[in-house]
């Protein structure tokens, strides 16, 4: 459900850009909006509702490895195209479940480097819907993308 107030007025009173998807049953869901590619599943499951297997964690390094392992364009997305995916009138996970199934409510790398330090990168948290940045050392999930 997505939350609303009795005030008129309010950002949640407002659709600009409506999230919509297309699932091109491939393992792979086109974003109408952004016009990118991205992932069904997140990295380690697979299936058409991303139950088999178990989501993997990655250090930053090994994750920008691991979607480019998957073939040619694939990346680990930005931290605004990672962002783009964040469903905020949903919650635990806080992304469209229909089209991102078993999304892990937990933390999710961005290829954005943090200006502060260089050891640092943002990721997004798909439990509550924030951004954070930490050490590029730690594991985090990792969904990719492809385009633009």
């Amino acid at each position: 459900t997505r939350w609303d107030s009795t005030a008129l007025g309010d950002d949640c009173d407002y659709t600009i850009n409506p999230m919509s998807y297309a699932d091109n049953y491939d393992s792979t869901i086109t974003d109408n909006v952004t016009g990118l590619t991205w992932q069904k599943c997140s990295m380690g499951q697979s299936g058409a509702d991303c139950a088999t297997g178990a989501a993997t964690a990655y250090t930053w390094a090994d994750a920008g490895t691991a979607c480019s392992n998957i073939g040619t364009g694939w990346r680990l997305p930005t931290r605004m195209e990672l962002i783009s995916l964040v469903d905020y009138g949903v919650y635990n996970p806080t992304i469209t479940g229909a089209y991102f199934p078993n999304t892990v409510s937990s933390y999710y790398w961005s290829s954005t480097t943090y200006a502060g330090s260089t050891a640092r990168a943002w990721y997004v948290n798909f439990y509550s819907g924030i951004t954070v940045y930490y050490v590029k050392t730690d594991t985090k999930y990792v969904r990719c993308v492809r385009g633009q």
